[in-house]
C-alpha cells in the first residue's frame, strides 16, 4: 500500500511519526511524509492560528495524493484546525481516498475526530495501523482491526488497542529519507534537502549554554511511557486507554540500540551538534544502565546532550556518569509548589525539599538546570501561586524557567476534571486554538511577571539571602492588589522588560572594559 502521511504541526522532527513510518515500511508498505507547518522553519514563537494554506500548497499536495492508497494525519491538539482543513480538502478532491487520523488528539477524541476523517487510529499505532494496511491490501474486512474506530452501517465501531510493543529493540530506527520527505513552502511543496533539514533542526544554542549561535538538535527516546501519570499529560490518557491490557506501559530500549540509532543520525546528518534525550525521566532506571549508556555514548557520539529527570531518580553518581559523557542540561518539572495542587489536581508526587536537594546536586555537578512551571490553572488559588513564586526564589541559580499555560488536553483525567467543574465552555477556542507555550500576559500579569523573574539570578537566595525578603514583599497581598491588573501587562511589563534587557546588554560591556 502507498501511504502519504501529512503532519500539520511545527514539529518537523516528529520522532513518533518517523518511528511509525519505519515500522510500516519494514512490513512492506511504501510511505511519503509531507510536513505542513504553520510557521517558517527556525522560528520559535508560535504565530497566530492560521488554519488554511496557500492554493499552491494544496495543488502540490494533490499531486502526491493522486498516487496514494491511504492518507494519514498525525498531530497534537493545538494543530487540530490545520488537520481539519487539510482533511476537508482531501475529501473534496479525493472522496474515495481513506483518511486516517492518529496521534494523541485523535486518541483522546476518537468520536469527534470521525467527523473529519474516515478512520481513527487510537493509541500506539505501529501494529494496529500495519494490520489495517495489510487488510486493505488484501481486500479484507477492516472493521475489526485493533486500535481502529470507524463508521459501519451508521454506527461507530470501536476496537480495543493492540498490545503495546514490549520489545522496543525490535523496532526499526526512525525514518529519515530526503527522497520521500517534503515540506510545504509558500509556492508549493519542496523535497527536504540538507538546507531545509538544517532549518528544521536548528535550536537557540543559548538555551542550553552552548557556545555557538545555533544548535542543530537531534533527539531520541530510550523508553516509551512514564513512571508517573500526571493528570494533564498524554501518558495519563494512555494509562486510561491501556489499563485493562495488563501490559507494561514503561518500556526501555537497550543502551546499545539507543546509541546505534544516534550514530545513524550522525551519519545521515553530520551537522547535528546537540542531542536531546526526550524520555519523560531518563534517569528512572538502574545505575548500571546509565553507566553502560554513558560509556557507549562517549565512545560513539561524543556530543553535548540534555535529558529530563525527576528528583526521585536523580543521584550524584548518575549525574556524574552522564556529565562525563557530555550531559550539559537537566530539565525537571516543578509545575506548582502547592502540595494540594500536586496531590489533588495534578496527582503527582512532589516533595519540595527533595526537589531542592536534587536541583542543588545537579547545580553542584556543573550541569545546567531547566525547570517547568504550569500557569493558568483555574483550580489554583492566588495564595498557591504566590507559594510557587517564593519557592522559585529558593532554587539554585542560574537556571532556565519554562512556563506553560495549562491546557485541558482531550481524554486526560485533567480534561474530565475541567469538564465536570464547568471550566470548558468552548473547546475549539479554549483548547484546540490555545498555544500552551505562550504566556498570556492579559491574565494575572503581575503574578506571571513575578513567576518568570523569581527564578532569575536577581533572587539568588543562596548567595544573597536578603533577596528572599524582597521577593516576599513583591508578592505580598498589598502588592498583588495594586499591580495584578490588566494595566500591568499592557504598560509596566513591557517597560520593565525593556529595562532588564538594556541592563543585561550593559553588564557584559562593562566587564569587557
Amino acid at each position: 500500500m502507498r501511504v502519504v502521511f501529512i503532519n500539520p504541526t511545527n514539529y518537523i522532527y516528529s520522532y513518533g511519526l518517523r518511528c511509525l513510518v519505519s515500522y510500516i515500511e519494514s512490513r512492506g508498505h511504501s510511505v511519503k511524509i509531507i510536513f505542513m507547518p504553520i510557521a517558517p522553519l527556525g522560528e520559535y514563537v508560535r504565530p497566530q492560528i492560521r488554519y488554511n494554506y496557500p492554493a499552491a500548497v494544496y495543488k502540490a499536495l494533490d499531486e502526491h495524493l493522486a498516487e496514494a492508497d491511504v492518507a494519514g494525519l498525525s498531530f497534537v491538539t493545538n494543530f487540530f484546525g490545520q488537520a481539519r482543513f487539510i482533511s476537508k480538502h482531501i475529501k473534496d478532491r479525493f472522496p474515495n481516498l481513506p483518511v486516517v487520523w492518529g496521534g494523541i488528539h485523535a486518541t483522546g477524541l476518537p468520536e469527534k475526530s470521525l467527523e473529519y476523517c474516515d478512520i481513527v487510529c487510537a493509541g500506539e499505532g505501529e501494529t494496529g495501523f500495519t494490520e489495517l494496511l495489510d487488510r486493505m491490501d488484501r481486500g479484507e474486512d477492516i472493521s475489526t482491526c485493533p486500535n481502529m474506530w470507524m463508521y459501519r452501517n451508521g454506527r461507530i465501531v470501536s476496537n480495543p488497542p493492540a498490545p503495546m510493543i514490549q520489545d522496543l529493540d525490535a523496532c526499526p530506527f526512525p525514518f529519515f529519507d530526503s527522497s520521500r520527505e517534503f515540506l510545504s513552502v509558500q509556492d508549493g511543496i519542496a523535497p527536504i534537502d540538507e538546507d531545509l533539514r538544517r532549518l528544521s533542526m536548528v535550536f537557540p544554542a543559548e538555551y542550553f549554554k552552548l557556545p555557538s549561535e545555533n544548535a542543530y538538535m537531534g533527539m531520541t527516546l530510550s523508553s516509551r511511557g512514564c513512571p508517573y501519570h500526571c493528570t494533564y499529560c498524554c501518558n495519563n490518557l494512555l494509562l486510561l486507554l491501556y489499563r485493562d491490557g495488563g501490559a507494561k506501559l514503561l518500556r526501555r530500549r537497550s543502551a546499545a540500540v539507543v546509541v546505534d540509532e544516534l550514530a545513524e543520525i550522525k551519519r545521515k546528518m553530520p551537522f547535528v551538534s546537540f542531542i536531546a534525550l526526550m524520555d519523560d525521566d531518563f534517569c528512572a532506571t538502574r545505575t548500571g544502565y546509565i553507566r553502560e549508556f554513558a560509556a557507549l555514548y562517549k565512545e560513539k557520539i561524543g556530543l553535548p546532550f540534555k535529558c529530563n529527570a525527576t528528583p526521585a531518580s536523580v543521584t550524584r553518581e548518575k549525574i556524574d556518569i552522564l556529565k562525563d559523557a557530555g550531559l550539559i542540561s537537566v530539565e525537571m518539572g516543578i509545575q506548582s509548589a502547592s502540595e494540594r495542587i500536586n496531590r489533588e489536581i495534578y496527582k503527582r508526587r512532589f516533595d519540595k525539599e527533595k526537589f531542592l536537594s536534587a536541583a542543588r546536586l545537579i547545580h553542584q555537578a556543573g550541569v545546567n538546570t531547566c525547570y517547568d512551571v504550569i500557569l493558568d490553572n483555574p483550580f489554583e488559588t492566588v495564595a498557591e501561586k504566590v507559594e510557587t513564586i517564593r519557592y522559585l526564589g529558593e532554587v539554585p541559580k542560574p537556571c532556565i524557567l519554562s512556563c506553560f499555560s495549562l491546557t485541558f488536553f482531550p481524554g486526560t483525567e485533567m480534561y474530565h476534571m475541567a469538564k465536570d467543574a464547568g471550566l470548558i465552555q468552548d473547546e475549539e477556542e479554549e483548547i484546540f486554538n490555545k498555544k500552551n507555550i505562550t504566556v498570556y500576559i492579559e491574565k494575572e500579569p503581575y503574578i506571571k511577571f513575578l513567576m518568570m523573574n523569581a527564578a532569575s539570578t536577581r533572587f539568588d537566595t543562596d548567595r544573597r539571602p536578603w533577596t528572599r525578603g524582597i521577593l516576599r514583599a513583591l508578592s505580598s497581598k498589598p502588592a498583588l492588589f495594586l499591580l495584578n491588573r490588566r494595566y500591568f501587562g499592557s504598560i509596566l511589563w513591557p517597560l520593565l522588560s525593556a529595562f532588564q534587557e538594556a541592563v543585561s546588554k550593559l553588564m557584559p560591556a562593562k566587564k569587557s572594559l
